[in-house]
């Protein structure tokens, strides 16, 4: 036999973590069997029980067996519906040399440096923006060419990547590990994420570090945005639409990572400071358990007021995406077939809570 190659084995400040890439799950196991598997080759057959149960979770398999990738059924969602992924850490093991200059103490301290510049140069230009809003045209926003367009939206794209390599390199020194990254479309926007859930092994203040690493990154790319607006202003005397428009996008990327109402950093922040691993299941839960019988004793009004607030800030998104879809098919599609469409995906996503929800237990997942 031979451990299955979809399979990752992942330690860290004693304890360890088992990665099934293809059905993307993360399994917390013990120094026992991480040695084992890990030193499986000199190992096998050493231990026939733990052979035997690995062998029927397919962590091992035959060695004449070609794994094949394993389609997991999901139930059907449109709050996140995943496009493509790809192995990051993968990527970085080829590309070693540069990970560990990137992670370098020197780059480091030059990170350090221009992330309390950048701050600086944040409000800096805050201050100039504020005062040249009364000589903005704010028709012009509107009027951006089709090259500005695309300029634009592979600027956004950049500014995702960005992000996300913060915690990419964060997660890959804390833990030497990454899930994947991916694209997907949440709430019908695309989205890039990496998943750093290996980040469960780190401790406390290395999550945070890992957390923060994207949001650090975008503090430092607001400020040289801010740098090449300010310097377009001082050497050509104009005011740039195109770069004020690529802040104020940087800055509403930043709070809006900061919302702890998505999974994005904010969620994790909150879950991390207060030690709750599935605070978004669990705080769902428990204001679903409130009208059933599954009252527990774990419930707790912190957790059922997050919930509320989870709750209605969902409700209130897609209600936001909702509006605007209607908007803009009403005039193509006509008034009663809108409406039917909105209704049946209303439906839907009420479906979709419920059902993703109702099931969850507070021992976690």
């Amino acid at each position: 036999m031979k451990l299955n190659p979809n399979i990752r084995i992942i330690s860290n400040d004693n304890r360890y973590i088992l990665h099934d890439r293809d059905k993307n799950a993360y399994y917390e196991i013990d120094k026992y069997s991480f040695d084992f598997l890990s030193n499986y080759n000199d190992l096998e057959g050493s231990d026939s029980n733990i052979e035997d149960f690995y062998y029927k979770k397919s962590v091992l398999i035959d060695d004449d067996k070609e794994q094949k990738p394993v389609k997991v059924r999901k139930p059907p969602v449109i709050t996140q519906i995943d496009l493509f992924r790809f192995d990051i850490d993968k990527i970085m093991n080829q590309n070693e040399k540069l990970v560990n200059f990137l992670l370098s103490e020197s780059v480091q301290k030059l990170s350090t440096i221009l992330y309390f510049l950048s701050i600086i140069m944040i409000f800096i230009t805050i201050g100039a923006l504020i005062q040249y809003i009364p000589e903005m045209d704010l028709s012009s926003f509107k009027k951006i060419s089709i090259t500005q367009f695309v300029g634009l939206y592979f600027s956004v794209f950049f500014m995702t990547v960005f992000h996300e390599l913060g915690h990419a390199l964060q997660c890959k020194k804390y833990t030497g590990y990454i899930g994947s990254c991916g694209c997907m479309l949440f709430f019908l926007l695309p989205v890039l994420y990496t998943d750093v859930t290996v980040m469960r092994i780190a401790s406390k203040k290395e999550k945070i570090k890992i957390i923060l690493a994207g949001i650090n990154n975008q503090i430092i790319l607001g400020g040289i945005l801010g740098l090449i607006f300010l310097l377009q202003i001082v050497i050509t005397n104009t005011f740039s639409y195109f770069f004020a428009l690529l802040f104020f996008l940087n800055l509403f990327m930043f709070f809006g990572n900061l919302n702890p109402f998505f999974k994005y950093d904010g969620y994790w922040l909150v879950s991390t400071l207060l030690s709750i691993d599935y605070l978004y299941s669990k705080a769902i839960s428990s204001v679903y358990h409130l009208f059933t019988s599954e009252k527990t004793k774990s419930e707790n009004w912190k957790m059922i007021l997050y919930g509320f607030s989870l709750i209605a800030f969902y409700v209130v998104s897609w209600a936001i995406t909702l509006y605007y879809l209607y908007s803009y098919i009403r005039p193509v599609l006509g008034l009663p077939i809108v409406i039917a469409l909105i209704i049946l995906l209303t439906l839907f996503i009420l479906w979709e809570i419920n059902s993703r929800y109702k099931g969850i237990k507070f021992e976690g997942r």
